[in-house]
C-alpha cells in the first residue's frame, strides 16, 4: 500500500511509526512521499498518491479523507491520540 510519510525529525513521524511497528494488524507500507506538511500529505490523498495520517486538530480533514478512503475500497482504518481531551 503506497504510504505518505511524514520526514523522521517530526513527532507525529516517530508516534505513526512505534504505532505501526507494534500493530500486527498494520498493512505493509511503501513510502512513496516523506514531508513534514500535513497539508501536503491531505492534498497527495485527495491526488491518489497512497495514505497518510493526520493530525487531530485536523479532524474536518480527516473526514473528508475516510469518506474518499472509503470510497476508494479502503478497508484498514486505525486511530490513536495523544494529549488532553477536549474539555479537559
Amino acid at each position: 500500500m503506497p504510504y505518505l510519510a511524514y520526514a523522521p525529525q517530526r513527532a507525529l513521524s516517530r508516534l505513526i511509526e512505534d504505532h505501526l511497528s507494534q500493530n500486527p494488524h498494520a498493512p505493509r507500507l511503501r513510502r512513496v512521499v516523506e514531508c513534514d506538511s500535513a497539508d501536503a500529505h491531505f492534498e497527495y490523498v485527495q491526488k491518489g498518491l497512497g495514505v497518510a495520517w493526520l493530525p487531530w486538530s485536523m479532524r474536518n480533514a480527516r473526514r473528508a479523507l475516510l469518506r474518499l478512503l472509503v470510497g476508494r475500497g479502503w478497508k484498514y482504518a486505525s486511530t490513536f491520540g495523544c494529549g488532553a481531551p477536549s474539555g479537559a
